[in-house]
């Protein structure tokens, strides 16, 4: 009954064309988001400017809106991120793993441990990199890296930083291809960072 019904249901209709919307009308979105933003944290937050200034947050927020035209989405994303980043509370954030960000994870995953960050997981053709210790991240040093992700992980202690930084520096952007990673956003624009595939490893086995 049910293999006989499943043959008769038609298709369902492909969605429609999507239409972009102009850049006068992705700057005001935007806008309209981030002052939903500041406008709602106060309203919901029990302390919310309990570690950074509100007038600090305020100026940041301005800054912010100001250079929305000159940032494309995925750069938004990210200084939305390190803005609610700054109030200083691990369960106030913008999640930078969401599928629907759009941002590439790239196939592996990295630890950190009080020795350095190590691939804890990786698929083919990338098994050879388990266990290893990553001592670069393109022109970057390790710690480099960490300190520019750093203001964009919402944390409240550094065990909590420890547990997401990894995961930041697997992540891309929205229009490059798994096989590389760039995240020149996540590194204030400084010069794109090389595959994660061939990312040079010490061995640590």
């Amino acid at each position: 009954m049910l293999a006989a019904a499943c043959r008769t249901t038609p298709a369902p209709a492909l969605p429609p064309r999507i239409v972009l919307p102009t850049n006068a009308e992705r700057v005001h979105a935007w806008r309209e988001d981030l002052a939903f933003f500041a406008r709602e944290l106060p309203r919901h937050h029990a302390r919310p400017f309990g570690v950074l200034p509100e007038e600090r947050f305020r100026a940041a927020v301005l800054d912010l809106d100001r250079r929305i035209p000159e940032l494309d989405d995925a750069a938004v994303v990210i200084e939305l991120a390190r803005l609610a980043a700054s109030i200083g509370d691990g369960h106030t954030g913008f999640s930078l793993h969401s599928p629907r960000l759009g941002f590439r994870v790239h196939p592996l995953w990295l630890m950190s441990f009080s020795d350095g960050i190590f691939v804890k997981g990786a698929i083919a053709p990338n098994l050879e990199g388990l266990n290893c210790r990553v001592v670069r991240i393109g022109a970057l040093s390790v710690d480099e890296a960490c300190a520019r992700v750093a203001p964009l992980i919402h944390r409240d202690n550094a065990m909590q930083l420890l547990a997401q930084e990894g995961a930041c520096l697997t992540r891309g952007e929205p229009d490059l291809p798994v096989t590389e990673t760039s995240i020149d956003h996540f590194a204030g624009r400084d010069p794109v960072l090389e595959a994660a595939l061939t990312l040079p490893l010490e061995s640590h086995r």
